[in-house]
C-alpha cells in the first residue's frame, strides 16, 4: 500500500521550516533583482544582444564549477556550503548597490556582478537541491518539492510587481538592496539548521568523484532522456524567453510595470501547477506528465510572438508558460526520490551543467537573430520547435520514460528495487 503524504507534512520537521523560510526570503529578493537586472540592461544599452552577454556570463560559472560543486557536496555538510554561498551572494549584491547609488553603475559592471553571483550559485545549486534528502524521509519528497517550488514562485508575483513599482520610483539601487538583506537573512535561518554531519570516508580525487557522477547519468536511461527534453527546452525556448521577454513587453508599449504583472503571472501559474503535482502527482503517468509539460511550455512562448499586436496575449502566454513549468516540479521529485544518497549531489550537479549547457548559445542566438528576424519571429520559432521535437520524442518512447514504471511504487523504488538509477550506482561502487 502506497503512503500519501499531505503538503503540510514537510512543516513538521524544524530544518525543512528554517531551510524553507530562508529560501523563501531570498527568493522574493531575487524575483526583484531580475526585473531590475533586465530594466538595467535596456535602460543602459537599449539593446537584446546586450541581455544576451549579462545571461551568458552567469551562465559561465556555473557550467565550469557546478561539477565540482556537486562532488563537494557530496563531501561537505551542506548546510555549509549554504550558509557560506548566502553570506557571498549578500556581499556581491551589496556592492551593486555602492556602485548603483554612487552612479558608478555600468554595463561591464553589471554583467561583472552577474558573472560572480554564477560562481557562489555553481557551488549553492547542488547542495541546496540535495540537502532535502537530509532533513525529510523519502516519502516526503514529492510533497517538500511541490511546496518549494510553489513557495518560490508565489513570491515572484509579489517580487516582479513590486520591483516594477519601486524600480520607478527608487531606481535599481532599492531593489539591489533588498535581494541583499535577502541573502543575509536567509544566511541567518541556515545558521540555525541542526544536521548531524556524517563523515565521508575519501578515498579518491575529485575529479574522480565528478566521472563516477557523470557515468551514473549516461547508464540512467530516464535521467538522460529527462534531461535531454530540459536541454532541448532551454536551447529553443527558454533562452529567448528570457532574453525577449522585456523586448516583446516593451514592443506591446508596456513598461516596466506590465513586465513585472506577466512574470508574475508565470510565477502563480507555475506554483498552481507544482502544487497539483504535488498533491496528486502519485496518480499521474510520468511519461505523459514530463512530455506534456514541456509541450505546453513551448505553446506559451510560440504564443508570446502575438504579444506586439496584441497585448493581452501576453500575460495569457504566460500563464500557460507556467503550466508547463511544473515539468521543473515532476523532473526534481523523480531526482529526489531515486538518485542514490551518494551520488545525489553529483547528479543535480550533472543535471545543472546538462540542463544549462546549451543555455549561453541559446543566448547569443537569440540576441543575434533577434536584430535579424525580430523578436516575434524568435519567440514563434523557439517555441514550435520544442513543441514538435518534444512530441515526436513522445511519440517514439510511447509516453514513458525508459528505465521507470509511468505509475509510481514509492516503496519498493525507494528500496532501490526495480529502478534502472540504483543498478547503475552499483556498477560504480
Amino acid at each position: 500500500m502506497e503512503k500519501q503524504t499531505s503538503l503540510t507534512q514537510p512543516f513538521r520537521s524544524r530544518n525543512f521550516v528554517l531551510i524553507w523560510t530562508g529560501q523563501t526570503i531570498s527568493s522574493l529578493g531575487n524575483a526583484m533583482y531580475v526585473v531590475a537586472l533586465a530594466w538595467s540592461v535596456y535602460d543602459l544599452t537599449g539593446s537584446p544582444a546586450d541581455m544576451s552577454v549579462v545571461l551568458i556570463l552567469n551562465m559561465i560559472p556555473r557550467l565550469v564549477l557546478t561539477l565540482v560543486g556537486g562532488a563537494l557536496a557530496d563531501r561537505l555538510p551542506r548546510r555549509s556550503i549554504l550558509l557560506v554561498g548566502d553570506v557571498a551572494a549578500g556581499l556581491l549584491t551589496l556592492l551593486l548597490v555602492v556602485l548603483v547609488q554612487g552612479d558608478g553603475a555600468s554595463f561591464w559592471l553589471i554583467a561583472l556582478a552577474s558573472f560572480g553571483l554564477g560562481v557562489v550559485s555553481a557551488f549553492f545549486d547542488p547542495a541546496y537541491r540535495s540537502i532535502y534528502r537530509n532533513i525529510l524521509p523519502i516519502e516526503e519528497q514529492q510533497a517538500a518539492v511541490s511546496v518549494a517550488n510553489a513557495t518560490i514562485n508565489l513570491t515572484s508575483i509579489v517580487g516582479p510587481a513590486l520591483s516594477g513599482v519601486i524600480f520607478a520610483v527608487g531606481g535599481a539601487g532599492v531593489c539591489f538592496g533588498v535581494n541583499s538583506l535577502s541573502f543575509f537573512l536567509s544566511a541567518l535561518c541556515t545558521r540555525f539548521v541542526a544536521i548531524p554531519h556524517q563523515p565521508v570516508e575519501i578515498a579518491t580525487t575529485i575529479w574522480s568523484d565528478v566521472r563516477a557522477g557523470i557515468g551514473f547519468v549516461l547508464r540512467t536511461r530516464w535521467l538522460r532522456t529527462t534531461l535531454l527534453l530540459d536541454m532541448l527546452a532551454n536551447l529553443v525556448c527558454i533562452a529567448p524567453l528570457n532574453v525577449l521577454l522585456p523586448a516583446i513587453v516593451k514592443l506591446s508599449g508596456g513598461g516596466s510595470e506590465f513586465l513585472g504583472l506577466a512574470m508574475g503571472i508565470q510565477a502563480a501559474s507555475t506554483a498552481l501547477s507544482s502544487l497539483l503535482v504535488g498533491k496528486y502527482g502519485r496518480y499521474l503517468p510520468r511519461g505523459p506528465a514530463v512530455y506534456g509539460l514541456i509541450a505546453v511550455a513551448g505553446l506559451g512562448v510560440a504564443m508570446l510572438a502575438g504579444g506586439q499586436r496584441q497585448s493581452w496575449l501576453i500575460p495569457l502566454a504566460a500563464l500557460i508558460i507556467g503550466l508547463g513549468f511544473a515539468f521543473n516540479t515532476v523532473a526534481f521529485t523523480l531526482i529526489q526520490e531515486h538518485a542514490p544518497e551518494r551520488y545525489l549531489s553529483r547528479v543535480w550537479g550533472v543535471a545543472t551543467v546538462a540542463s544549462l549547457g546549451l543555455m549561453p548559445i541559446g543566448y547569443a542566438v537569440t540576441g543575434v537573430l533577434a536584430e535579424l528576424a525580430g523578436v516575434p519571429a524568435v519567440l514563434l520559432g523557439g517555441g514550435g520547435t520544442l513543441v514538435v521535437i518534444t512530441l515526436v520524442m513522445a511519440m517514439i518512447s510511447r509516453w514513458s520514460l525508459p528505465g521507470l514504471p509511468n505509475y509510481p511504487t514509492l516503496e519498493s523504488e525507494a528500496a532501490g528495487e526495480g529502478v534502472e538509477g540504483e543498478a547503475a550506482a552499483r556498477e560504480f561502487s
